[in-house]
């Protein structure tokens, strides 16, 4: 079987960019066709709603980037390593609610004494706008 260049799947997965379901169908395929479906899905626009995601991009910050969120006492695993460096793909992440970021803290990382972050919270505001411009330094 004869091997198709990268270009030619890259120009067939960008017509499928707009399929999610279908982009992460191809990333079972093979290892070829992972390494090209995975730049689509990931260059975007990634709307800051997932858990997953905001897991994701906060895993790929290094220690200086990530001192700034452990001063309000949010910590991250260093053992988690994602596969591919998702965060050179993305083009643009939109950020229109902060619900996904307060979703994945209280999720992840629960406050002190069952602490609930919250829009209407100052402390938990100062909090998302960190973990917002963490995310847009990537």
């Amino acid at each position: 079987m004869i091997a198709l260049p990268n270009e030619c799947f890259s120009d067939i997965f960008i017509k499928l960019s707009d399929d999610n379901k279908s982009l992460f169908s191809c990333l079972l395929v093979n290892r070829q066709w992972c390494r090209n479906a995975v730049q689509i899905l990931w260059s975007g626009p990634i709307p800051l709603k997932n858990r997953k995601f905001i897991k994701t991009c906060l895993s790929t910050l290094n220690d200086e980037e990530q001192a700034p969120l452990k001063s309000f006492g949010l910590v991250l695993s260093n053992n988690i390593k994602p596969l591919f460096e998702y965060t050179t793909y993305i083009t643009t992440i939109n950020i229109l609610s902060v619900d996904g970021i307060i979703d994945w803290l209280n999720y992840e990382m629960p406050g002190p004494q069952h602490f609930i972050y919250s829009k209407n919270d100052a402390e938990s505001m100062n909090v998302v706008q960190l973990i917002e411009s963490s995310l847009g330094a990537i």
